[in-house]
Protein backbone atom coordinates (compact mmCIF):
# COMPACT_ATOMS: atom_id res chain seq x y z
CA UNK A 1 0.00 0.00 0.00
CA UNK A 2 1.54 3.23 -0.80
CA UNK A 3 1.38 5.60 2.04
CA UNK A 4 -1.68 8.21 2.52
CA UNK A 5 -0.97 11.10 0.35
CA UNK A 6 -1.45 14.88 1.56
CA UNK A 7 -5.08 15.66 2.07
CA UNK A 8 -6.36 17.94 -1.04
CA UNK A 9 -6.86 20.90 1.38
CA UNK A 10 -5.56 21.57 4.62
CA UNK A 11 -5.24 24.53 7.22
CA UNK A 12 -1.78 25.29 8.19
CA UNK A 13 -2.22 27.94 10.40
CA UNK A 14 -3.60 28.31 12.57
CA UNK A 15 -3.36 25.07 14.66
CA UNK A 16 -6.93 23.89 15.58
CA UNK A 17 -7.58 23.47 19.05
CA UNK A 18 -5.09 26.05 19.98
CA UNK A 19 -5.39 28.78 22.27
CA UNK A 20 -4.31 32.04 21.39
CA UNK A 21 -3.88 35.18 23.86
CA UNK A 22 -4.11 38.28 21.97
CA UNK A 23 -3.51 41.70 23.57
CA UNK A 24 -6.87 44.19 22.42
CA UNK A 25 -4.17 46.95 22.96
CA UNK A 26 -1.80 45.73 20.08
CA UNK A 27 -4.02 44.54 16.87
CA UNK A 28 -2.55 41.76 16.86
CA UNK A 29 -3.98 39.05 14.14
CA UNK A 30 -3.88 35.62 13.37
CA UNK A 31 -2.15 34.16 10.19
CA UNK A 32 -4.50 32.13 7.78
CA UNK A 33 -2.81 29.34 5.41
CA UNK A 34 -3.32 26.46 3.83
CA UNK A 35 -1.70 23.68 1.97
CA UNK A 36 -4.22 22.97 -1.84
CA UNK A 37 -3.38 20.54 -4.47
CA UNK A 38 -1.62 22.36 -6.96
CA UNK A 39 -4.52 22.66 -9.77
CA UNK A 40 -6.51 24.78 -6.87
CA UNK A 41 -5.96 28.55 -7.71
CA UNK A 42 -8.30 30.41 -5.24
CA UNK A 43 -9.01 29.89 -1.41
CA UNK A 44 -12.35 31.25 0.42
CA UNK A 45 -11.87 32.07 4.44
CA UNK A 46 -14.95 31.87 6.40
CA UNK A 47 -14.64 32.69 10.15
CA UNK A 48 -17.44 31.77 12.01
CA UNK A 49 -19.35 30.54 9.25
CA UNK A 50 -19.37 34.62 7.96
CA UNK A 51 -17.52 35.23 4.29
CA UNK A 52 -13.81 36.71 5.29
CA UNK A 53 -12.09 36.62 1.79
CA UNK A 54 -11.22 35.14 -1.47
CA UNK A 55 -7.17 34.61 -1.67
CA UNK A 56 -4.87 32.75 -3.64
CA UNK A 57 -4.37 29.31 -2.61
CA UNK A 58 -0.14 30.34 -1.94
CA UNK A 59 -1.03 33.84 -0.24
CA UNK A 60 -0.80 35.12 3.75
CA UNK A 61 -3.90 36.27 5.01
CA UNK A 62 -4.03 37.94 8.42
CA UNK A 63 -7.19 38.96 9.87
CA UNK A 64 -8.28 39.93 13.96
CA UNK A 65 -10.48 36.74 15.40
CA UNK A 66 -13.06 37.72 17.53
CA UNK A 67 -12.60 36.25 21.15
CA UNK A 68 -14.01 33.30 22.19
CA UNK A 69 -14.40 30.08 20.17
CA UNK A 70 -13.96 30.60 16.69
CA UNK A 71 -14.21 28.44 13.95
CA UNK A 72 -12.10 29.36 10.30
CA UNK A 73 -12.86 27.65 7.52
CA UNK A 74 -11.09 27.51 4.32
CA UNK A 75 -12.93 25.87 0.89
CA UNK A 76 -11.52 25.78 -2.53
CA UNK A 77 -12.52 26.49 -5.91
CA UNK A 78 -13.35 22.37 -6.48
CA UNK A 79 -15.72 22.39 -3.52
CA UNK A 80 -13.73 20.96 -0.87
CA UNK A 81 -14.05 22.92 2.31
CA UNK A 82 -11.97 22.03 5.72
CA UNK A 83 -12.43 23.83 8.78
CA UNK A 84 -10.49 24.53 12.53
CA UNK A 85 -11.90 25.59 15.44
CA UNK A 86 -9.85 27.36 18.06
CA UNK A 87 -10.12 29.72 21.60
CA UNK A 88 -9.55 33.07 21.72
CA UNK A 89 -8.66 35.33 24.32
CA UNK A 90 -7.94 39.10 25.38
CA UNK A 91 -6.10 40.50 27.56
Amino acid sequence: DAPDAAPLLAITSPAGHAEYVLNGAEKQQLLLSCAAAGEVRQVYWYVNDQFLRAAKATERVFFRPPPGEVKISCADDHGRNVDVRVLVREL
